[in-house]
């Protein structure tokens, strides 16, 4: 009885101690678990069902290339003269029927910084039109104005020529006016809206294209009939609030009628 109680004795004692659990491994296993439900990127959304491209390539440090913006800014040089507002409102309103963006240094902009937002305008516009047609004397000391020239020259030299357009009113003009431009054909438009609808075909028409003359002339019509309102409102076509607003009038006629058609 002794040696049994000595032996149960002994057991209790040099029994081994139970193991302490490794707190350490649990929380790591449980942290793996909880990736998995949660996603790689740990914030709770579910990457296998709807997988991010450039979030999938971190690892690898790849990323898939942005396809790049294209470039719709349409530069416009033309003389601020009455005589010339038809002009204007045919290259706004047409260069919107292509689905384009018009850009104009506008005479409200202050003059100090006009040159800096002319240069900047040019030079993130894809393509430009330089009327070089008045060539007169203008104002109370009778000389010509510079500005339409050196526009121009600022287009080419920080652009392809491929891009920039001339437009003159008569034929042959252009090579005793400006004759470094001998080679490259202007756009004649014989001082006509007509004319400008032709020039802008020139340049943007493509194979297959739905736009003609006789959308052009229809923007055109709506555009032009409303101008009067907006001019004794806000100014001329060149002027900010009225540029905005040809704009849009062309827009709008043009969702009138694709939605017309539809």
């Amino acid at each position: 009885m002794r040696d049994i109680i000595r032996s149960l004795m002994d057991g209790k004692t040099n029994s081994p101690p139970k193991s302490v659990p490794d707190v350490s491994r649990d929380r790591r296993a449980l942290s793996a678990e909880s990736k998995r439900h949660r996603g790689t990127r740990g914030d709770g959304s579910d990457e296998t069902s709807s997988p991010d491209p450039q979030a999938s390539n971190r690892k690898t440090g790849t990323r898939h290339a942005r396809t790049p913006k294209r470039n719709l800014d349409v530069f416009i040089n033309i003389p601020f003269h009455k005589e010339y507002e038809p002009t204007l409102v045919a290259l706004i309103s047409g260069i919107k029927v292509f689905g384009l963006v018009p850009q104009v240094v506008t005479r409200d902009i202050r003059s100090k910084h006009r040159l800096g937002k002319l240069i900047g305008m040019i030079q993130r516009s894809a393509w430009s039109f330089h009327d070089l047609s008045y060539v007169r004397r203008d104002g109370r000391e009778r000389v010509p104005r510079f500005n339409m020239p050196f526009e121009l020259g600022l287009a080419a030299g920080g652009t392809a020529k491929s891009k920039c357009f001339v437009l003159e009113r008569r034929r042959h003009r252009l090579q005793q006016s400006l004759s470094d431009w001998n080679g490259l054909d202007p756009l004649i438009y014989n001082g006509t809206v007509a004319g400008i609808h032709l020039a802008l075909l020139t340049v943007f028409d493509r194979r297959g294209s739905q736009i003609n003359v006789k959308l052009l002339s229809r923007v055109y019509r709506e555009v032009w009939r409303r101008y009067g309102e907006l001019r004794r409102e806000f100014g001329a076509a060149w002027e900010g609030p009225c540029f905005a607003r040809l704009q849009y009038l062309a827009d709008r006629f043009l969702k009138d009628e694709t939605e017309g058609r539809s």
